[in-house]
C-alpha cells in the first residue's frame, strides 16, 4: 500500500460508513522552486520507496520547469523526460521509505519538504523535511502538529483528509500548514520545532509569499471573529486597493473585509473588484471563486447574476455558481421555486434550482419540489426528489408513497427511500411499481429489497 496515494474523496454526510477509497498510483515528476532555480526529481523504486535528486539550476540558463511522468496504467501520449539535466548541480540524492502526496523545493536554499494530506498511510508521516546532506531534519505525525485529528477532516477507509494548504517560508526557513479547522502550525527546518503562528503572521502572509499562501491565509482571515477586524482591515484594504495584486487576492481581501463587518454590501471598489473577477478573461479559479463568493459582496444583488449563469454555464464553474445560489439562503427560495418550471430554460438550469433549494433546506419549497418531481423529466425529479428528502418534511414518508403509487420518471429513488426507511405503508405503493420494472434489473431488485424490509416492519 504504500506504493499508493489517495485523492480527495468528498464523503458524504448521510453515508453511515467512509467512503471507499479511490487508489491512484504515485507519479514520478519532477518539481521546481518558486524561481526554477532548484527542482528535484522523485520516483518510485521497486520497493515501493521514494528516490529523489535535489538539484540547483546552472548559471546562464532558463529556469527549470515542472513535468510530469508516465502514469503506469494511463493512456495517453509520451510524457515529457523529467530526468535532471546532467549539467546542473546535483546537491543531494537518496532514499525514503513513504511516498509522499505532494514535493515542495525550496527557493533560496537547498532543502526538500515532502507532504502528505492523510494521516493512516505508510509511516503516517505529514511534514518531512529533507536538507541538503539529505538528512531528515524534521518529520512529523498529524498528532505532533495538531495533537488530534482537525475538525472538520473528512474521513476515508484507509485515511484522513485535513489540510487546506503547505507551503514553505524561504525567509523563515519553515513549512507553513493550514488544517482544515484553520488552525496553523509553523514548522522549523533547524530543529523541526513546532509552533502556533499569531494573528500578526498571519496578515504578514497575508502580503507576502507565493500567491497559493496568501490566498489560504486571506480565506482563514476572512473567518475570523468580528472583533479581529480592527486588527485585520489595513491589511486587507491594502489588498483590495492594491491594482498590481493578482484579483484572486483582491476578491478574498473583499470576502474577508465584507464577512468581518469592514465593508457594506454594495461597496463600490468591493463590487468592482468582483464584477472584474468573474469576468471571461479572468483564470477560471478566480471566476469560480467570484462568483461563489459574489452573495457575501454583493447580497441579493447577486441573484439575477448568478440565475442568468446558472442557465448557460456548463463548465466547471457551474457549480461555483451554484454555491453563490445556496449561500444567499432564504431569500432565493421564492426564485428558485419558479426556476424548475422555466420550460425555455435547460434541464441542469431547473433540476439544478431544485438541487440548490435542497442545499438551503427551506420548508417552503417543499410544495413547489413535490409538483416537479410528479410533472418533470428524469434529472428534474432525481433533483427534486432528493431536496425533498434532505429538507425532510414532517409527512414526507406519506407524500412519497403517493408519488410512488402514481408514478414519477424516477421511482428508483423513492424505492431507494423506503430500502432505508421501511415502512408497512409504502408496500402497496411498491408492489404498484414493482409492475414497472422488469423482472431481473436493478430497479427491480432495489423494489423487492424494500418489499421485503417493509413487509417485516
Amino acid at each position: 500500500m504504500r506504493g499508493l496515494v489517495l485523492p480527495i474523496v468528498v464523503a458524504c454526510a448521510a453515508l453511515a460508513a467512509p467512503p471507499r477509497d479511490e487508489w491512484e498510483p504515485f507519479q514520478d515528476r519532477r518539481e521546481v522552486s518558486a524561481s526554477g532555480l532548484r527542482y528535484a526529481v522523485v520516483r518510485e523504486t521497486r520497493d515501493f520507496k521514494l528516490a529523489y535528486e535535489l538539484c540547483r539550476r546552472r548559471d546562464g540558463v532558463a529556469p527549470m520547469t515542472a513535468a510530469p511522468g508516465p502514469r503506469r496504467g494511463w493512456p495517453g501520449g509520451e510524457p515529457p523526460p523529467i530526468g535532471r539535466d546532467p549539467m546542473d548541480s546535483l546537491v543531494v540524492e537518496g532514499k525514503l521509505d513513504q511516498l509522499p502526496m505532494q514535493v515542495h523545493v525550496a527557493d533560496t536554499f537547498d532543502g526538500l519538504l515532502l507532504f502528505d494530506h492523510y494521516a493512516s498511510v505508510g509511516h503516517g508521516k505529514i511534514v518531512r523535511w529533507i536538507d541538503d546532506k539529505g538528512v531528515l531534519r524534521a518529520q512529523h505525525t498529524l498528532d505532533d502538529l495538531f495533537g488530534r485529528v482537525p475538525l472538520g477532516a473528512r474521513r476515508t477507509v484507509s485515511s484522513i483528509w485535513w489540510s487546506r494548504h503547505v507551503s514553505i517560508d524561504d525567509e523563515r526557513r519553515t513549512a507553513v500548514v493550514v488544517a482544515c479547522d484553520d488552525e496553523l502550525r509553523e514548522v522549523a527546518f533547524g530543529d523541526g520545532a513546532i509552533t502556533t503562528p499569531g494573528r500578526a503572521q498571519v496578515l504578514a502572509w497575508c502580503e507576502r509569499g507565493p500567491a497559493s499562501r496568501r490566498a489560504a491565509m486571506l480565506e482563514v482571515v476572512g473567518r475570523w471573529p468580528a472583533g479581529a477586524a480592527d486588527l485585520a482591515a489595513p491589511t486587507l484594504l491594502r489588498v483590495l486597493q492594491g491594482e498590481d495584486e493578482d484579483m484572486a487576492l483582491r476578491c478574498r481581501a473583499a470576502t474577508a473585509l465584507r464577512t468581518l463587518g469592514s465593508i457594506p454590501v454594495g461597496h463600490d471598489l468591493a463590487m468592482d473588484v468582483f464584477t472584474r473577477g468573474r469576468s471571461r478573461g479572468q483564470a477560471t479559479d478566480t471566476r469560480g471563486y467570484a462568483l461563489a463568493n459574489l452573495a457575501l459582496v454583493a447580497g441579493d444583488a447577486a441573484l439575477p447574476i448568478l440565475r442568468e449563469l446558472l442557465a448557460t454555464e456548463k463548465s466547471t464553474l457551474w457549480h461555483d455558481v451554484s454555491r453563490g445560489l445556496v449561500s444567499l439562503g432564504p431569500s432565493a427560495v421564492p426564485s428558485l421555486r419558479e426556476m424548475m418550471f422555466e420550460a425555455d430554460k435547460p434541464v441542469h438550469f431547473r433540476a439544478g434550482a431544485a438541487a440548490i433549494l435542497g442545499e438551503i433546506r427551506d420548508a417552503r419549497a417543499v410544495e413547489s419540489l413535490l409538483r416537479a418531481a410528479a410533472e418533470g423529466e428524469e434529472q428534474l425529479v432525481n433533483s427534486a426528489l432528493n431536496a425533498v428528502v434532505a429538507i425532510a418534511p414532517p409527512d414526507l414518508g406519506e407524500r412519497l408513497i403517493s408519488l410512488l403509487q402514481a408514478g414519477t420518471r424516477d421511482d428508483a429513488r423513492i424505492v431507494l427511500y423506503f430500502r432505508s426507511h421501511p415502512t408497512p405503508a409504502a408496500v402497496s405503493a411498491l408492489e404498484v411499481a414493482a409492475r414497472r420494472f422488469a423482472a431481473g434489473t436493478t430497479e427491480r431488485g432495489w423494489v423487492d429489497e424494500a418489499l421485503a424490509r417493509c413487509r417485516k416492519e
